[in-house]
């Protein structure tokens, strides 16, 4: 009996860890949120409050799916790769923002991008997701309480971008 009970708590355990991370508010910081419009699916791009990770997480009708990676750790930083641009001016010299955000998981990839235009006075959220030669594009909710991409260039030495041709 007690070597089960070691067993389950061995087992268990890492499940719990995965689940205070993705649950615990003071664990993270929410960057950024696409939830579909319209629709009942978001992802949720956070980071811990002390930089150690970067992860996305899938919810479908409020419920968590899956999260990107799997295991938060220093290396998932590595495992995104974020693109900016920023054209500054008013409306007169067309000023402009362009963010993307991406990762593959399970052969599929995921771009997030946000636009911001002066002319156009708004935001525009994209999901790309490309399976082989298959894509998809859906479209998010603007609302500005759901955070930017344009915070990740406060983080260029864990997340360079990679905007300009190499």
């Amino acid at each position: 009996m007690k070597r089960l009970l070691l067993l389950l708590h061995i087992l268990l355990l890492p499940a719990l860890r995965l689940s205070a991370q993705a649950n615990g508010p003071e664990a993270d910081t929410v960057l950024f949120i696409f939830e579909q419009n319209p629709g009942d699916e978001k992802w949720i791009l956070k980071k811990a409050k002390d930089d150690r990770y970067l992860q996305v997480h899938y919810y479908r009708h409020d419920t968590l799916r899956w999260q990107y990676l799997a295991l938060a750790d220093t290396t998932s930083w590595n495992a995104f790769t974020f693109r900016g641009y920023r054209r500054n001016g008013g409306i007169e010299n067309e000023g402009l923002t362009e963010h993307s955000l991406e990762f593959t998981r399970h052969d599929t990839l995921y771009r997030f991008t946000e636009w911001t235009s002066a002319r156009e006075e708004g935001r525009t959220l994209e999901l790309l997701l490309r399976i082989g030669d298959n894509e998809s594009t859906f479209y998010g909710k603007t609302d500005e309480k759901l955070g930017t991409l344009m915070i990740l260039e406060e983080f260029s030495d864990l997340l360079p971008n990679r905007y300009w041709p190499e």
